[in-house]
């Protein structure tokens, strides 16, 4: 059985006072949810690193924890993978969208 696993990761930049995190979505093949959690964990642990980035200041990526699991159950075309409901501003949320559809819309006009 598949599942989806949202692993979360603050992004602690020294020196900046911004506050960043990164949610990633992992495919994970388990026999349950309780296996699926673990190996997520495990995943996301490994995939903790630190860098010095072009400022030359210390970054680091640090998994905070899994924040959700779902199962996958038929991984077909179209298939819905990840779903979750949002309560937000309307006019400023869509708006936000837009704009994201936008860029994609951009980057794959350049790319074609």
């Amino acid at each position: 059985m598949y599942f989806v696993a949202k692993v979360i990761y603050q992004i602690i930049i020294k020196g900046s006072k911004n506050n960043q995190f990164d949610e990633q979505l992992l495919i994970i093949k388990a026999q349950n949810v309780a296996e699926a959690y673990l190996k997520a964990r495990a995943i996301g642990a490994e995939k903790q690193h630190e860098f010095i980035n072009d400022r030359k200041n210390n970054v680091k990526w640090q998994m905070i924890d899994v924040a959700d699991i779902m199962p996958v159950e038929s991984p077909e075309h179209g298939s819905v993978v990840y779903s979750q409901v949002i309560e937000e501003d309307s006019e400023s949320f869509i708006d936000y969208i837009k704009r994201k559809a936008m860029v994609l819309q951009t980057q794959s006009l350049l790319f074609a």
